[in-house]
């Protein structure tokens, strides 16, 4: 396994330092279940999305339902996206941003046009932005539930990582073949400041750290009327009280030199060795007989057949 200055989950309360100039090569830890935005045309709660499998996430699993919907005047349509008023946006020093892009945002729609290639994206006050892409962390494969989206440092939607994309579990990590989302952001529920920066973030199963993913853009707010249609929320986005503390574990290795491997399978690269003993660690998620784990700051996968975890 090979040592990391950052955990894959991170288990500490939330730090932000230069969220718009996001540089360096750090990893992750975070400490609590896996979320996934909660719906929010109506007050009913929807079920957990689905999630991946991973060691016992501990807080509300899903983004929940957000319970607020906002109306203009007269619309003659419900427009459902995946941004949130004002009111059920937060700023995002409740999380821990970690600086590793863990994935891409592979294509930019505005009102149906394509602005996949400019790097300053014009909005109207009724515009519509579509945005596809993947998330995960590329280096162990470690799937993310939800991606949250940011502008002017505060969380303004989110959500949920469960598209099929083989291409990047053949490019990327074998790990990764849901890693594909979707989001719809209404630019009426944008915040404004000097660089509106729009950033997307994919979110660690269990702990406090969000990732960057590539592909933000600049906003360049051109006014005009409000909507003509009612916007309603498809969910709410996570919150850091709403996650606890991942449980540590006792490991006890029994093979007197168990290989760590980049992905789950012998033909993956060899990235470390554990000794034979006990270890408390965690357990981050699981795939078949092997787990990926964390101890200390060492990351990998190792087989379970070789593994007490208690």
């Amino acid at each position: 396994m090979r040592n990391f200055p950052y955990f894959l989950i991170g288990m500490f309360g939330a730090s932000l330092t230069g969220v718009l100039t996001i540089v360096g090569f750090l990893y992750f830890f975070s400490d609590a279940p896996e979320e996934t935005p909660e719906k929010a045309s109506t007050s009913v709660q929807i079920p957990n999305a689905a999630q991946p499998q991973q060691a016992e996430p501990s807080a509300s699993a899903v983004p929940q339902q957000a319970t607020v919907a906002q109306q203009a005047s007269a619309p003659p349509q419900i427009r459902q996206v995946d941004s949130v008023p004002a009111a059920l946006q937060y700023k995002i020093s409740e999380w821990n941003a970690v600086s590793f892009y863990s994935g891409f945002i592979d294509r930019i729609v505005v009102d149906d046009e394509d602005r996949t290639a400019q790097q300053v994206i014009d909005l109207r006050r009724d515009s519509v932005i579509t945005l596809t892409g993947w998330a995960g962390h590329s280096e162990f494969g470690m799937r993310t539930p939800t991606v949250l989206f940011s502008v002017c440092d505060t969380i303004v939607g989110v959500t949920t990582v469960q598209d099929p994309r083989p291409d990047v579990a053949d490019n990327v990590h074998m790990n990764l073949t849901s890693a594909g989302w979707k989001a719809t952001l209404a630019a009426e529920h944008l915040p404004q400041c000097e660089n509106p920066v729009l950033v997307a973030w994919a979110q660690a199963p269990i702990g406090f750290n969000i990732f960057p993913l590539h592909g933000g853009r600049l906003l360049n707010m051109v006014g005009g009327e409000p909507p003509a249609f009612t916007l309603t929320s498809r969910y709410r986005p996570p919150r850091h009280d709403e996650r606890s503390l991942p449980t540590m574990k006792t490991i006890a290795v029994k093979a007197n030199a168990l290989r760590i491997r980049r992905c789950p399978t012998t033909d993956c690269a060899v990235v470390g060795q554990f000794t034979a003993g006990k270890y408390n660690g965690f357990v981050i998620e699981r795939a078949g007989d092997w787990s990926l784990v964390q101890i200390d700051q060492q990351v990998g996968w190792v087989s379970e057949s070789y593994l007490s975890i208690q």
